[in-house]
């Protein structure tokens, strides 16, 4: 996830640094378009929500997000009643 968000910052970066800024609505936008199927039910919560998101929110939380996948992941045995508990709680 970090490479991914890294990436994503050096491309905004670069097409700002020849007048071409993004909006911060569209780095959230293209980089919740852009991440894998572990993440899609944060990526569904964070559209729908109704606080302004920034892109440096939107890093922690995918941070905190994958965090919390490897966690679960270690787990043995952890059905999806029980993740569905954990993710719960984030």
């Amino acid at each position: 996830m970090e490479d991914y968000l890294w990436d994503i910052k050096q491309i905004t970066d670069s097409l700002a640094s020849i007048g071409l800024p993004v909006s911060n609505m569209d780095l959230v936008t293209q980089t919740l378009n852009g991440i894998n199927e572990d993440y899609h039910i944060l990526a569904t919560a964070l559209s729908y929500g109704s606080n302004f998101l920034t892109f440096d929110d939107l890093r922690a939380k995918l941070i905190h997000c994958e965090q919390r996948l490897k966690f679960l992941k270690s787990k043995s045995g952890i059905g999806f009643k029980h993740y569905a508990l954990t993710v719960s709680y984030v």
